[in-house]
């Protein structure tokens, strides 16, 4: 008696189901999507033409053109000269891709660079510069191995082109850097260079390469040196941008995020770069002591730092045409004082020497002033000469 009856409770069961599938096919699935396994015996019922491939399986792949704003960035500081750098070019990266995921490794073994690795589309070191040779090849070949499985390595410029050679992704045998020298472009249809013009001279310094990688492809120079190019690796490309990024010009922010896009594959390019006024002052250190004085008082003296970068000792050479009140001190890079070279005096005309003191290595600034006006020079201070 029981078995007739569990027989018609079955078959009300399968009625049910199936008048419940059959409703839900006929209504409008959330999204319009197949409520129903891909391919299987169920959905072939209900929808026959699933037997051929669904659309985002035959359509050919469009990129979005936020399609890079979604892009995963490391920005590797593990061999960083000072975390100024980094944060720079990580905060250039935000400003213009809001929506990048950025992510940052300074700490851990070649093992944990591996598993950060696995979950970021492009690297970027910003002014790589000295680490212990033995973790720098234990990175390299980690890289090494990222950028050949189709991952895109960026360097950007650096006055330490030893540190270069041992990642040994590019073949170099000299690096110098340089200012106020124009950077020529050898291919200017090239996307790293969209929105820029075909010469262009840096407000602050670059840094060329003396390259001897035959798979090195140099896209700009500077004084016959590559300053721009790339090598391309496996299904990657290691990208070196010898441009300063220490503060935000409109000319190097504008061949980063170029540069992001190409790697990306993304086809359309962003819209052009343009820094106001108001967002250059944000960025930059210190402005009022920086940039004050520069215009047409600068050519009225001649002021050299040699050698720079200087191992122990350099000097300070100002020309003056007539007796001026001097006064040079040196500051880091986030505007403190290391060191008063020479109080506010009256100096004779003529040719002044100073000597530099023989600070920490780093990268500081000669605040200098000469009478109502003020000056800055760069000056490194290495490890070794």
């Amino acid at each position: 008696m029981l078995l007739p009856m569990y027989r018609i409770l079955l078959a009300f069961l399968f009625l049910f189901g199936l008048f419940s599938l059959t409703a839900f096919r006929i209504g409008n699935p959330e999204f319009g999507r197949n409520p129903l396994a891909y391919n299987t015996p169920t959905a072939h019922f209900f929808y026959p033409e699933t037997r051929l491939a669904p659309a985002f399986e035959t359509a050919s792949l469009s990129l979005e053109p936020d399609t890079l704003s979604r892009m995963r960035v490391l920005m590797l500081d593990y061999s960083e000269y000072g975390s100024a750098y980094s944060e720079k070019v990580s905060g250039m990266i935000n400003h213009y891709l809001p929506k990048a995921n950025i992510s940052t490794f300074s700490d851990g073994s070649a093992d944990d660079l591996d598993k950060a690795l696995s979950s970021c589309d492009a690297v970027v070191i910003a002014y790589p510069s000295a680490a212990s040779p033995a973790t720098i090849k234990s990175f390299s070949k980690t890289l090494q191995r990222f950028v050949q499985q189709g991952g895109s390595l960026i360097f950007t410029g650096t006055h330490e082109f030893e540190i270069l050679q041992q990642f040994g992704l590019i073949e170099l045998d000299f690096g110098y850097f340089s200012k106020d020298m124009p950077v020529h472009e050898l291919t200017m249809d090239h996307p790293l260079f969209q929105g820029v013009s075909t010469d262009f001279t840096m407000t602050n310094f670059t840094y060329p390469l003396d390259v001897s990688d035959p798979g090195f492809v140099s896209l700009a120079e500077v004084g016959g040196y590559p300053a721009i190019g790339f090598k391309p690796l496996g299904n990657g490309k290691v990208l070196y941008l010898g441009i300063e990024y220490y503060y935000d010009e409109e000319v190097s922010s504008r061949i980063l995020i170029n540069a992001l896009y190409w790697v990306s594959g993304l086809r359309q390019l962003p819209e052009p770069i343009t820094v106001s006024n108001a967002e250059l002052r944000a960025s930059r250190r210190n402005e009022e002591v920086l940039y004050a004085g520069t215009g047409n008082a600068e050519a009225q003296i001649d002021l050299k730092v040699y050698p720079n970068p200087y191992y122990s000792k350099a000097n300070l050479d100002i020309e003056l045409s007539k007796p001026t009140q001097v006064r040079v001190e040196m500051t880091d890079e986030m505007g403190r004082s290391v060191a008063v070279v020479f109080p506010k005096k009256l100096v004779s005309a003529g040719l002044c020497r100073f000597e530099l003191p023989n600070v920490s290595p780093g990268i500081y600034f000669l605040q200098v002033q000469v009478g109502d006006q003020r000056y800055m020079r760069k000056v490194v201070k290495s490890a070794s000469n």
